[in-house]
């Protein structure tokens, strides 16, 4: 949609939708977040800090896809709901604005206040069809007047992109502005111990490699076959190598995995986060995965940028080395000669 169309349709709303006041007693929240893997772990920071300041108020969140191995020790499973209806902007996840009708009216009138933190236009129409007594955001496009506050763009403007629903919440819940200094992203909590997951997927006790070559998107993307001799390099030094990723990527990885390297098949997510909490080196592309891996302090991870932005994207953590490679000049060998 052209931009002029959006920035009509955004005065033109903001001038007749009336907005309300945020209620005095906060008794329940519903937090609506982003549904891919690396957003929904930068978002909890956000939750937390409801938690911290609403201390009264019961907090539930909604997910597009079960995530919910990220919230352990955050969120009580009962209060995690998954929702398909919940859509980005990219058209491959579009649903009809009847399925996110139908989808919202299960939560109508069940709150006090929605946090919006999925920060697009389709999570805007959900909150206002949730119902409830007061909505923040901080985006929502050309429909981000549902809302009733709204962080302004400028306050997000050489911000570290993680971080921009915690600013959010900060600002439309009139919290400390230092708070937003004080956020560290944490490590997700594990089920379990590392040394039940090395037992469980028969890893090693070191030398231990993860490869990720898949992302959200292909032109974030180093290279199946570029990842495929860094295994080769690994394997020759007496590593353990292993290509990780979903499920539906597994039948890539195989074609991704040279002699002596395996593809780790977790049972799920949780498992996925138990693995790489053990790892020793992980290599990924700016994804999900590799922001998770970077949160934890034992593992050195090497992470490629190709499009998206370093200052305003990568994970910003003492274990992580950020290698660009927008002009496609990182050669394999040259890669793993900084590695080695």
């Amino acid at each position: 949609m052209n931009k002029l169309i959006k920035k009509l349709l955004f005065f033109i709303g903001s001038v007749f939708n009336r907005k309300r006041k945020m209620p005095e007693n906060i008794n329940n929240i519903l937090c609506i977040l982003p549904h891919y893997l690396g957003d929904t772990l930068w978002m909890l920071n956000a939750v937390k800090l409801l938690q911290k300041y609403f201390p009264q108020a019961e907090i539930d969140v909604v997910l597009r896809r079960d995530f919910s191995a990220l919230l352990n020790g955050i969120i009580e499973k009962e209060h995690i709901f998954i929702e398909p209806a919940l859509v980005s902007d990219r058209k491959r996840e579009k649903v009809s604005l009847l399925t996110i009708h139908q989808s919202a009216k299960k939560y109508r009138k069940k709150y006090d206040v929605i946090a919006d933190l999925g920060g697009n236009r389709y999570s805007a129409l959900f909150a206002y069809w949730c119902k409830a007594e007061f909505i923040s955001g901080f985006n929502g496009d050309e429909l981000g007047f549902l809302y009733d506050v709204r962080t302004p763009d400028e306050l997000h403007e050489k911000k570290y992109l993680g971080l921009r629903a915690s600013l959010s919440v900060i600002y439309n819940f009139n919290l400390p502005q230092d708070e937003y200094e004080k956020i560290v992203v944490e490590q997700p909590v594990t089920e379990n111990s590392a040394d039940f997951y090395r037992q469980k997927y028969n890893l090693p006790q070191s030398k231990l490699v993860l490869l990720a070559p898949c992302a959200g998107w292909k032109e974030k993307e180093w290279g199946d076959s570029n990842f495929h001799e860094l295994a080769e390099l690994f394997i020759n030094d007496g590593y353990s190598v292993f290509f990780i990723g979903s499920p539906a990527e597994y039948e890539r990885l195989a074609k991704c995995c040279p002699d002596g390297a395996e593809i780790l098949k977790a049972e799920n997510l949780a498992d996925t986060i138990g693995v790489i909490s053990c790892t020793d080196i992980f290599v990924g592309n700016d994804s999900g995965l590799t922001n998770i891996a970077a949160t934890f302090s034992n593992c050195k991870v090497f992470d490629i940028f190709r499009i998206t932005s370093i200052e305003r994207c990568a994970p910003k953590t003492e274990n992580t080395e950020i290698l660009s490679d927008i002009d496609k000049y990182l050669t394999v060998d040259e890669f793993y000669r900084r590695i080695a």
